[in-house]
């Protein structure tokens, strides 16, 4: 007997959960430690989020306000049928005689209407080409002067890690003299270690007795003397 099938909540559960998670714009490293470095990259990613929905509120606001605003073709269009309609009206009436030259203005009128109207599309349109290419430029403007920001701040740290670089070299250099007062120390008291044992061990040899039995007294008056002399003279 097969098995049951797996229920499609349970397989759009795992499908969810596969996907990764989508993270936000990063301006700078995550791990900067607290100063002035890290707050000066979080106002930059703060100007550019207000800077994203300025454009976003201003793009909205423009589209409601060509939507409300009648198209000017449309309007020519009703006006010259309306015209139409009342020309067919009247055309049972007997029309005055019109006067040639306003004849030919009125023959001319739908003509230089048409032009205008076929003259401002193009203007509107190289006009709202300019507005996109000028906010593209815009967006490129910001992201490079970012870009160029970030380099600055690689190539010149702020006042803050100037401060701390000082005391750290400070610090060394006290640590290092320390060291090398530890290190005189050690082989002055090593030296004196090892006067001390060689004067035992020839104070131990000047007071063997000879073979004839006596003490060594010029050898051991001798020692006597140079520890005297050490001695006053410290």
């Amino acid at each position: 007997m097969s098995g049951k099938r797996p229920r499609d909540d349970h397989e759009t559960a795992e499908a969810g959960d596969s996907k990764k998670a989508k993270h936000g714009f990063r301006v700078g490293p995550e791990n900067l430690p607290d100063g002035p470095w890290r707050r000066k990259v979080t106002k930059i990613k703060k100007d550019l989020i207000l800077k994203a929905k300025v454009k976003r509120q201003y793009a909205k606001v423009k589209a409601t306000l060509q939507k409300e605003q009648p198209p000017t073709s449309a309007t020519a269009t009703a006006t010259s049928t309306a015209e139409d309609g009342t020309g067919n009206d009247q055309g049972e009436v007997k029309e005055p005689e019109i006067h040639p030259e306003r004849q030919a203005m009125l023959h001319s009128t739908p003509d230089h209407t048409t032009d205008l109207t076929s003259a401002r599309a193009p203007a509107a349109g190289r006009r709202r080409e300019r507005k996109e290419e000028a906010e593209v430029n815009e967006d490129q403007m910001d992201a490079e002067d970012g870009q160029q920001q970030q380099r600055q701040w690689k190539k010149r740290r702020p006042d803050y890690y100037e401060k701390q670089l000082a005391e750290a070299t400070r610090k060394k250099a006290e640590a290092e003299a320390r060291e090398a007062e530890f290190k005189r120390r050690e082989e002055e008291k090593k030296k004196r270690m090892a006067q001390r044992d060689q004067y035992r061990k020839q104070m131990a040899k000047a007071r063997q007795p000879g073979k004839d039995g006596k003490r060594k007294l010029g050898r051991e008056s001798q020692l006597l003397l140079d520890k005297a002399k050490r001695i006053m003279g410290a």
